[in-house]
Protein backbone atom coordinates (compact mmCIF):
# COMPACT_ATOMS: atom_id res chain seq x y z
CA UNK A 1 0.00 0.00 0.00
CA UNK A 2 2.58 2.23 0.42
CA UNK A 3 4.03 2.93 -2.85
CA UNK A 4 0.64 4.31 -3.87
CA UNK A 5 1.24 7.14 -1.41
CA UNK A 6 2.09 10.64 -2.95
CA UNK A 7 2.70 13.98 -2.17
CA UNK A 8 2.80 14.77 1.96
CA UNK A 9 2.02 11.18 2.68
CA UNK A 10 5.12 9.75 0.96
CA UNK A 11 6.75 12.26 2.63
CA UNK A 12 5.31 11.06 5.98
CA UNK A 13 6.06 7.38 5.16
CA UNK A 14 9.51 7.67 4.60
CA UNK A 15 10.20 9.86 7.81
CA UNK A 16 8.08 7.74 9.50
CA UNK A 17 9.82 4.31 7.66
CA UNK A 18 13.22 5.51 8.51
CA UNK A 19 12.08 5.63 12.35
CA UNK A 20 10.86 2.66 12.59
CA UNK A 21 13.59 1.32 11.25
CA UNK A 22 15.85 2.29 14.05
CA UNK A 23 13.42 1.36 16.53
CA UNK A 24 13.69 -1.74 15.45
CA UNK A 25 9.65 -1.68 14.85
CA UNK A 26 8.28 -4.35 13.22
CA UNK A 27 6.69 -3.35 9.24
CA UNK A 28 3.36 -4.54 9.37
CA UNK A 29 0.02 -3.44 8.29
CA UNK A 30 -1.40 -3.48 11.80
CA UNK A 31 1.70 -0.78 12.32
CA UNK A 32 1.20 1.10 9.37
CA UNK A 33 -2.93 1.20 9.84
CA UNK A 34 -2.78 2.88 13.34
CA UNK A 35 0.26 5.57 12.64
CA UNK A 36 -1.70 6.33 9.22
CA UNK A 37 -4.52 7.09 10.86
CA UNK A 38 -3.02 8.63 13.86
CA UNK A 39 -1.79 11.36 11.39
CA UNK A 40 -4.35 11.84 8.86
CA UNK A 41 -7.43 10.39 10.39
CA UNK A 42 -6.98 11.00 14.56
CA UNK A 43 -9.43 9.50 17.07
CA UNK A 44 -11.26 12.73 17.55
CA UNK A 45 -12.33 12.72 14.06
CA UNK A 46 -12.92 9.46 13.90
CA UNK A 47 -15.44 9.50 16.54
CA UNK A 48 -17.29 12.90 15.10
CA UNK A 49 -17.85 11.49 11.72
CA UNK A 50 -18.59 7.74 13.40
CA UNK A 51 -21.30 9.85 15.55
CA UNK A 52 -22.65 12.11 12.54
CA UNK A 53 -22.93 8.73 10.30
CA UNK A 54 -25.14 7.48 13.21
CA UNK A 55 -27.43 9.69 12.89
CA UNK A 56 -28.18 9.43 9.03
CA UNK A 57 -29.67 5.82 10.07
Amino acid sequence: ATYQLLGDAEYWWGNTSLMMEAAFEEFTWENFKRKFLAKYFPETARERYGEEFLKLT
